[in-house]
């Protein structure tokens, strides 16, 4: 019989949680809980830390958005963050075997509390974390998500794809330029039209999106590229992880009435050449599923890294999802 308890961190735990991501280098920015907080006051969402305790220590969790779906509680992805992962502490032991089972039995203990408090839940591991056995054996559902991952260190303007370089050049010669600004209006202005140009709506209002700049201050960068006559033609916002060495891209957008001058391909390729130049490692540009988007996220000379997606929703939700859908 497993020792673990489980249960929700309380709000004066969260230094404890902090540690816990701190102990282990598979985590990232997303799982701190300056974001979670962040994001929790923006978009008005409960986010809340399941904790893992062996003895009253800390020694795994996941953080999740808790709401209602069809009357019924949920559990699901964080907004606003590529993943929502299952975190652990090291197991402090030479043997592999040892340190598999403590990783399962973590898991294990997260997919069915999660199972029996709700009815629907879904989260989204690191691409660190490849072992997922434990939802497998309890008959979660995998879905295979991809990002593309930068090497700063070999970002290389003359490696990169012919078509990609003529598209830099072309907008230099043009006269696009780059400069770093945290202007959220613009940066949702450009935002809307991108995302409603196709079909898709805007995640965040233009008020949400100031109230989430002026609570990452300290965190966010923005490249905004303007035309030669300085109108916005291009942004590309970034969460840079400094000590962890990588940066994450938020958003992205473009207006299209700008789109021959390659504005976007500009302002992303010049934003890697300023991290590098940062000494940051690697650059995460976030998300490879949409045929169109990999496509143009490829030509930036990423490395293409699987992650995992685990959902599992009850017998009622499903039936009542699908009735929803006829």
């Amino acid at each position: 019989m497993s020792d673990l308890t489980i249960r929700f961190l309380e709000k004066d735990e969260y230094s404890r949680w902090d540690k816990l991501v701190d102990s282990t280098e598979d985590t990232t920015i997303f799982d701190e809980t300056w974001w979670l907080e962040a994001v929790s006051d923006v978009v008005q969402c409960n986010i809340k830390i399941l904790g893992v305790f062996r003895a009253g220590e800390l020694i795994g969790g996941v953080p999740l958005k808790i709401s209602r779906c069809l009357c019924m509680p949920t559990a699901t992805r964080i907004p606003l963050s590529p993943t929502n992962s299952i975190v652990f502490a090291p197991s402090n032991t030479i043997f592999s075997s040892k340190a598999t089972s403590h990783v399962l039995e973590i898991m294990d203990g997260i997919a069915s509390f999660l199972s029996n408090n709700f009815h629907y839940s879904v989260l989204t591991n690191h691409p660190r974390i490849i072992d997922i056995r434990s939802f497998n054996w309890q008959h979660w559902k995998t879905l295979i998500c991809y990002t593309y991952i930068v090497n700063l260190a070999e970002a290389d303007f003359a490696k990169l794809p012919r078509q990609r370089r003529q598209h830099i050049r072309n907008a230099e010669k043009a006269g696009v330029s780059v400069e770093r600004e945290n202007c959220c209006y613009t940066a949702h202005t450009l935002l809307d039209k991108s995302l409603t140009a196709s079909g898709v709506s805007t995640p965040l209002s233009a008020v949400q999106m100031n109230q989430l700049y002026l609570k990452c201050a300290d965190h966010i960068v923005q490249f905004t590229a303007r035309t030669p006559d300085g109108k916005p033609a291009a942004i590309f916002v970034c969460l840079p992880d400094w000590k962890r060495k990588i940066v994450h891209a938020l958003f992205s957008g473009n207006d299209k009435d700008y789109n021959d001058l390659n504005a976007s391909s500009f302002v992303i390729w010049k934003s890697i050449e300023y991290f590098k130049e940062q000494g940051l490692n690697s650059m995460d540009l976030v998300g490879a599923e949409n045929k169109t988007i990999a496509r143009f996220k490829a030509a930036f000379g990423g490395q293409l890294v699987p992650y995992f997606q685990l959902s599992k929703g009850s017998m009622p939700y499903r039936i009542l999802n699908r009735l929803c859908r006829i």
